[in-house]
């Protein structure tokens, strides 16, 4: 018989509300929420083992290597490790070069960490409100709030549905704007067949717990195309370091130098290599657990229920299926999509028969499904 596993809540860590929303407070979570990341196997253990075992246990091959396989599945040409996507998000920053007074347009519907790192550089975040059809920040209201001291544009993928990219690049353009994607919800997506993360200057993703993708609970990248950010990247996520020119002897005039950006100084916000290989297969297992998902005649399976319950899939994307929002209006649509999804988990197990790691994906499906039949009961919440 397995041997049950402890179960921990946001008040039995220090990490609170950012461990577990389950915080023993009185209040009764209606639709449990995972945190449990991404489904480890003995493949990954033992990966994760192997990089123990190396002579460097930080920013080594095997972050290299995640770098290099991150940077393929997105279709994007450079890929940087870092501790997480505020840290992430806190390099986009500094690269654009935000400074006291300048102001960033981003949506009210986020994490704080998309305007904290716009904060911690002294910059104005100016909120342009959403559409209620994607949840997504509307291109529309963008376009209302540029001023003459606006700098850069940050958008967030809600959900795993991707913003309407077209219009709020043109924006960019017209006003010479840097754009910044939080992509934490996205690994994956598309939105015309452009990869999450490619489209705007630079790309910042997630491998918290919460997320589809997880290097061992805490973890992020910094995706970008443009060449002229690649050494400032590099040298803000590990505290400025550079190398004396002309060197000889390691200690004269000493190890390093540090070298600011822009008046910039950064942080060490590295990656280390067990967190880096325990994950280099999480992203094949992604990229199969979609096609598997894909294969699924989801027209058919979810139809008319999700886009009754949604009302939000965009023809020109391609979802990352991090998740799927209800409003009280569309309760009446609840129990299709419930239905829905647990024909979809039923064939996802049914065609992942062949891979653990996919069919352990498709029964952590089947739980969702099986959970989703208190969503009904969560709307009660808000009556």
């Amino acid at each position: 018989m397995a041997e049950k596993k402890e179960k921990f809540t946001g008040s039995d860590t220090e990490g609170g509300i950012t461990s577990s929303y389950e915080m023993n407070d009185g209040v009764v979570l209606k639709v449990p929420y995972s945190f449990f990341g991404s489904i480890y196997d003995d493949d990954e253990r033992g990966m994760a083992l192997a990089a123990m075992e190396q002579d460097t246990l930080t920013m080594g091959p095997q972050v290299a290597a995640f770098q290099k396989e991150f940077a393929a599945m997105c279709g994007v040409k450079h890929a940087f490790a870092v501790s997480n996507c505020t840290t992430a998000m806190h390099v986009a920053t500094q690269v654009f070069d935000i400074k006291p007074g300048d102001e960033v347009i981003v949506t009210p519907n986020t994490f704080i960490a998309t305007s904290l790192v716009v904060l911690n550089e002294g910059g104005v975040p100016v909120f342009a409100d959403i559409d209620p059809r994607t949840f997504n920040i509307d291109h529309a209201e963008i376009a209302k709030k540029v001023t003459p001291k606006t700098k850069a544009i940050y958008v967030v993928h809600y959900g795993g549905q991707m913003c309407d990219m077209d219009p709020i690049m043109e924006i960019a353009r017209k006003h010479n704007l840097y754009v910044m994607e939080d992509c934490a919800h996205t690994p994956g997506a598309d939105y015309k067949g452009r990869k999450a993360g490619t489209i705007g200057d630079i790309g910042c993703f997630s491998f918290h717990s919460l997320k589809n993708m997880s290097t061992c609970g805490e973890g992020g990248m910094i995706t970008t195309n443009r060449e002229e950010f690649l050494d400032p990247i590099d040298k803000l996520r590990c505290m400025n370091v550079d190398a004396w020119k002309d060197q000889t002897d390691y200690w004269i005039p000493s190890h390093f130098d540090v070298v600011d950006v822009n008046g910039h100084w950064g942080n060490n916000y590295r990656m280390n290599e067990i967190q880096a290989a325990a994950n280099e297969l999480v992203i094949a297992t992604e990229q199969e657990l979609k096609q598997v998902t894909e294969g699924v005649d989801l027209a058919h399976v979810t139809g008319e229920s999700i886009d009754q319950i949604l009302d939000m899939v965009e023809q020109t994307t391609s979802s990352a299926k991090e998740i799927y929002v209800a409003t009280k209006q569309q309760r009446s649509a609840t129990e299709q999509v419930v239905r829905a999804m647990k024909e979809v988990a039923t064939v996802a197990q049914q065609t992942a028969a062949g891979s653990k790691q996919v069919a352990g994906s498709a029964e952590m499906l089947a739980g969702i499904a099986r959970d989703s039949s208190q969503i009904g009961e969560a709307f009660k919440l808000v009556e």
